[in-house]
């Protein structure tokens, strides 16, 4: 392997590393204006860089990256006037830093850069088989064991959590899962489940190939990971990761694609699913949904209270004084937690005191509504978006750093459009997008000579991730995740030129 192979292996290897805890909170995240972890992530991109142009690639291909860096840099002047002209009640416009726009800028790149090297470096598929077997072992195993000795990160809130997964069983009141969901020592429980999810679908696609004892230990080790983690974008997608592994396997297996049938495969497909049901009623997750409907259910069981907070919101609102602190204010201050808000959000960078009018509006919405964070934190970017008026936001975006000081919208490719607007979305997603997209056409319209277990498998742990990506945010702006469902994106292209019939086949030996 070369240098530039060698390098870009540890460098993947490092991802998970890259995304501890620790990086992103006090002291080490004062160190430096950006988290320690990007500025690695950026310094070893330009040594794969620079090794990648020593290896002289494909002069086509160069000019295909200049034009693609051209277009990066003239959306990004375009991108920044736009954002100079900004209206808002904040009186600091939420702070808007062009060297934090930029820096951002960088970030998104690097997906992209990496989706080229992996092409070029095309790792065989022993050592891709290896690299996925050595990230879902450090990953899901990491949170398995930290789970089980009770030293683990929760998943919701701060701290550690309270339970290890013995103790689902025998705790179960409402709002429990705070101290049952775990996520290890990794910063974002959304992001790592996207990176535990994206490796499900290649270590299920080992056991029906070619199952061995490591393989069929990591897939429960991977499905109890998922369990730990609490979310249902772990649980549910990794239920339908496995539902979509086992079909494929079955369809390629009755064309005659795939020769042999093992029924320890079929046979662990079933223990999975066996263990998943009989954990589910207990897990975090289902704890969590348990939580929010008897809140609800309290919360609306006193209609005459509801009704009459509502007539005394509407003559404060009124009944609004001139000064600083208006009585709306004072209402909602007094009043939102009966109202079941966040404070983070009620008090937080776009707090009651900047727009009261807009708080009064969401203490009118329907309570699953008032507790659905998504809705709030979309309604808020809404909200800046109507005051500033300018149709050029949906364009070019009012920009990350702005986003992110009003708060950061949890779906991703939506979160990306509000802060990088229509072409920013196109130029930093639309290669990873273009490519899942040409990946399931081949498997469509070009069946004969695409269609097989290991290229299916690879594209639905792509689709499965950016639908997931869509449904919890938190993936592609996370460059743990993004920069290995950008690995992925590039090695099933690799796997599909191999494909061509006018290709070398691929050997699939381990």
């Amino acid at each position: 392997m070369s240098l530039l192979g060698k390098t870009f292996v540890i460098f993947i290897l490092l991802q998970p590393f890259l995304d501890f805890y620790f990086f992103y909170v006090p002291p080490l995240s004062k160190i430096f204006p950006f988290a320690i972890s990007t500025i690695i992530r950026i310094i070893f991109t330009a040594v794969l860089a620079i090794f990648y142009l020593r290896e002289k690639p494909d002069r086509k291909v160069l000019k295909w990256v200049l034009i693609y860096l051209g277009v990066c840099i003239v959306y990004f002047a375009l991108h920044v006037l736009n954002a100079r002209h900004f209206n808002s009640f904040s009186t600091t416009n939420f702070n808007f830093s062009l060297f934090g726009e930029a820096f951002y800028l960088i970030r998104m790149l690097i997906p992209v850069f990496i989706i080229l090297l992996t092409t070029h470096v095309d790792f065989g598929f022993a050592t891709f088989s290896v690299l996925t077997q050595t990230l879902a072992w450090i990953v899901s195993g990491s949170i398995v064991l930290f789970n089980l000795i009770k030293l683990s990160l929760a998943s919701y809130g701060d701290g550690f959590i309270s339970g290890n997964i013995f103790e689902w069983f025998t705790n179960g009141d409402p709002g429990s899962f705070y101290g049952f969901a775990s996520k290890g020592f990794f910063y974002y429980a959304n992001s790592i489940s996207g990176v535990v999810l994206l490796l499900v679908p290649f270590i299920l696609y080992l056991i029906f190939t070619a199952p061995k004892w490591n393989n069929l230990s990591l897939a429960v080790v991977q499905l109890l990971s998922c369990l730990m983690l609490g979310t249902k974008t772990a649980m549910l997608g990794y239920l339908a990761l496995l539902f979509g592994t086992l079909l494929i396997f079955l369809f390629t297996y009755s064309l005659g694609k795939e020769k042999t049938l093992h029924r320890s495969s079929i046979g662990l497909s079933f223990l999975l699913l066996l263990i998943a049901g009989s954990i589910i009623p207990f897990s975090p997750m289902s704890n969590r949904s348990l939580t929010n409907d008897v809140t609800i259910t309290e919360k609306n069981s006193n209609k005459a209270a509801l009704l009459k907070q509502q007539q005394v919101l509407k003559r404060e609102l009124e009944h609004k004084a001139h000064g600083k602190i208006t009585p709306l204010m004072r209402y909602i201050q007094a009043n939102y937690q009966e109202y079941s808000l966040n404070p983070e959000f009620v008090n937080g960078k776009y707090s009651y005191i900047i727009d009261p009018e807009f708080w009064s509006e969401v203490m009118k919405a329907p309570l699953k509504k008032r507790m659905d964070y998504r809705y709030l934190e979309k309604a808020m970017l809404d909200r800046v978006k109507k005051i500033n008026n300018n149709h050029l936001d949906n364009w070019f975006g009012i920009t990350y750093t702005r986003m992110n000081n009003i708060f950061n919208l949890e779906r991703d490719f939506l979160s990306q459009w509000y802060s990088m607007g229509f072409f920013g979305v196109l130029i930093l997603l639309g290669p990873m997008v273009f490519l899942t997209l040409k990946f399931i056409y081949l498997l469509l319209f070009k069946f004969k000579s695409y269609f097989n277990f290991l290229n299916a498998s690879m594209t639905l742990a792509i689709v499965g991730i950016i639908g997931f990506s869509v449904y919890a945010g938190n993936i592609l702006d996370f460059l743990t995740s993004a920069v290995l469902l950008a690995f992925f994106v590039g090695q099933t292209n690799v796997f599909f030129k191999h494909s061509d019939p006018k290709n070398k086949p691929l050997l699939r030996t381990l």
